[in-house]
C-alpha cells in the first residue's frame, strides 16, 4: 500500500474503475479522501538507512501534493535494534506474561500489566 498522496491516489483510482466502473470510482475516490482532511503534515523519521534520502523526498513530495506541513526528524535506531535482540529491559519495554493483561498506570509509565483475575 503507498502512502497518501498523487501515486496512491492514481493506483486506487484504476482499481476502483476496473472493478467498480468509473462513477462508483469517484465516489469511492472520494470517500478515500475524507480520512485526509483530519491532517496537515506528515513527519519522515531518518534512521540511517539505504533508502533514507530517497525516502525522505518521496514523503516530502506526498505532503506537497496533499498542501501538508513536511517535518524530519532524526531517528534512534537503539529502541529497535534492543526490540529485535530481545534485549528488553523493564525501563523501556513492557513485558505481557501469560495471564497478564495490558492497562493504564496513570504515572510516568504510562501503562503496566496485571495478573488477570477471573
Amino acid at each position: 500500500m503507498l502512502p497518501p498522496g498523487a501515486d496512491r491516489e492514481q493506483q486506487l483510482r484504476k482499481n476502483y474503475q476496473a472493478k467498480y466502473g468509473a462513477d462508483n470510482a469517484a465516489f469511492l475516490m472520494t470517500a478515500e479522501a475524507e480520512w485526509q482532511r483530519n491532517y496537515q503534515s506528515a513527519t519522515f523519521i531518518h534512521w540511517d538507512l539505504p533508502d533514507d534520502l530517497k525516502n525522505c523526498e518521496y514523503t516530502r513530495k506526498c505532503t506537497s501534493y496533499l498542501g501538508w506541513d513536511f517535518r524530519e526528524l532524526i531517528g534512534d535506531p537503539g529502541l529497535l535494534k534492543d526490540l529485535l535482540s530481545g534485549n528488553w529491559d523493564e525501563r523501556r519495554f513492557l513485558q505481557v506474561k501469560p495471564g497478564e493483561q495490558i492497562k493504564a498506570s496513570f504515572d510516568e509509565r504510562v501503562i503496566t500489566s496485571q495478573i488477570i483475575e477471573n
